[in-house]
């Protein structure tokens, strides 16, 4: 069985003293916060990336299994992608820029 890494990468802004805010303490699925207390939530616009990279390494033949270099070449490719799409698609980083004045 082959191995894949998938991500989903939210670009968020939050104004500017304005700090992550959220109605509720534990949210499912939310980085931060957890039983211990609060994090950090946006309240403004996000924008998803999406991607997925064969983990390299691996194979369907047994015992061949990824090791952590693995999993981190396919993270890192992934981040790669994402940065390459967003200096190929320079509107779309202007329209996150927008969001400051309240564009959508």
């Amino acid at each position: 069985m082959a191995w894949m890494v998938r991500a989903y990468l939210d670009f968020c802004w939050v104004g500017e003293g304005v700090g992550g805010s959220v109605v509720f303490q534990t949210a499912a699925n939310i980085p931060g916060y957890d039983i211990s207390g609060p994090g950090s939530q946006p309240n403004a616009q996000t924008i998803r990336f999406q991607d997925q990279e064969q983990v390299q390494g691996t194979s369907t033949t047994l015992p061949t299994h990824p090791v952590v270099a693995d999993f981190e070449a396919a993270v890192t490719l992934i981040a790669t992608n994402t940065n390459a799409y967003l200096v190929a698609n320079p509107q779309i980083v202007q329209q996150m820029q927008n969001w400051a004045a309240g564009g959508p």
